[in-house]
């Protein structure tokens, strides 16, 4: 969970804790949990506050506040809290203390954020204490002739006599150089300019080949380019790979994903391989959700139904569309999938009598039947 507060400021975290050994089943009258949070990775203390509060047992079971006062909330960054009761499953939360952003905040301003608020709150668009400049009206023009590029007359005249003074020739809209102006700019007497060919290839050519002189323009050119290549390779797979880590871990994506591990089972089925886990303990992985990310399975993701801590064995329901290989990459989500006994408790009440028109008509809410509330309280902690 997360939460944004300002420093120095009393907030309640929301907090749902079930059955430490089903996962779904809403605990109530649970009082005094164990609370402690962590300011930026410092050392965990009890909170300050710490005011815990039931919201109703009966109409939301399970739900209840935790409030943290000034002192708690004194250090701009992140919390991390952690709530814990024997018998059930700890929560933890995380508060971005300064992450707060309004009006205020980026101007700096209150009286110019009310003001840009009543502006355009679709209320009339008052603009109160805006400052609209004075306009001043001009009654008449006049036409300029003197300025080249707004005198007609000029742009319906003939072009100058003098262009053939300077090798130009006007024909049919193209202007031309003359055989004396290119004569002038190359020592040979005919040239003809019919394509630009590989010109432009040229130039780069000689840029990056020819002009080797310190200080000329193709030698600066390849000397960056190589200082540029140079300075880069130099960054290794595992620098990339912190920086990535680091950026995820900014924006609380790093929880996302619990472990990267690979299948190490040469005889793996669709449903049954053992891996190179290091966990030890048994059904930690549990309805969890394992993601190929290698090999003929990139992509497909499905309920661990089972993880043996000893063997490193894992067990999938439903089954892969095939076996995964040995060394195969894949990731362990932190996303809680429904338990396995959720499907067959829907289907029995599919089938079951009291969906008959005349048993629907009878039901009220003493004779539902004990499986419909413990579906009902599954559906409730899905995530």
């Amino acid at each position: 969970m997360l939460l944004f507060c300002d420093i120095g400021e009393t907030v309640k975290v929301p907090v749902y804790l079930v059955d430490a050994t089903d996962g779904y089943t809403p605990e109530t009258g649970i009082t005094s949990p164990t609370n402690y949070i962590s300011k930026n990775g410092g050392t965990p203390a009890v909170l300050n506050d710490g005011t815990w509060v039931e919201l109703d047992a009966t109409n939301m079971p399970g739900h209840y506040t935790i409030q943290h006062n000034g002192i708690d909330t004194n250090t701009a960054g992140f919390i991390q809290g952690d709530i814990r009761k024997a018998g059930c499953r700890n929560f933890p939360y995380t508060i971005v203390v300064g992450g707060k952003v309004d009006a205020v905040r980026i101007s700096g301003d209150s009286t110019a954020a009310d003001n840009a608020e009543l502006a355009f709150d679709g209320t009339g668009f008052g603009f109160t204490n805006c400052t609209v400049p004075t306009v001043t009206t001009v009654g008449t023009t006049t036409t300029n002739t003197d300025m080249r590029g707004t005198d007609s007359a000029f742009l319906a005249a003939n072009a100058p006599t003098n262009f053939s003074n300077l090798s130009i020739s006007v024909t049919t809209g193209l202007v031309d150089i003359t055989q004396t102006a290119a004569d002038k700019v190359w020592s040979t007497a005919a040239r003809t300019l019919t394509s630009f060919g590989t010109l432009v290839q040229d130039i780069w050519d000689k840029a990056t080949s020819a002009l080797t002189t310190v200080g000329s323009i193709g030698k600066l050119f390849v000397d960056n380019i190589n200082a540029t290549i140079s300075s880069r390779s130099t960054v290794t797979t595992a620098e990339v790979n912190a920086q990535v880590d680091t950026a995820l871990s900014d924006i609380n994506l790093d929880h996302l994903i619990q472990v990267a591990s690979t299948v190490s089972d040469v005889g793996a089925t669709s449903t049954d391989f053992d891996t190179a886990l290091a966990e030890a303990t048994n059904d930690h992985y549990n309805n969890h959700i394992i993601l190929f990310t290698a090999g003929v399975l990139a992509g497909q993701g499905r309920r661990i139904s089972d993880y043996d801590g000893t063997t490193k064995n894992i067990i999938v329901s439903p089954a892969f569309t095939e076996a995964p290989a040995d060394t195969d990459g894949f990731v362990i989500l932190g996303i809680y999938a429904y338990p396995a006994d959720f499907k067959a408790d829907v289907s029995a009440l599919a089938t079951a009598a009291i969906c008959t028109e005349t048993r629907l008509a009878e039901l009220d809410a003493a004779n539902l039947p004990a499986d419909i509330k413990g579906v009902f309280n599954k559906l409730f902690v899905l995530k």
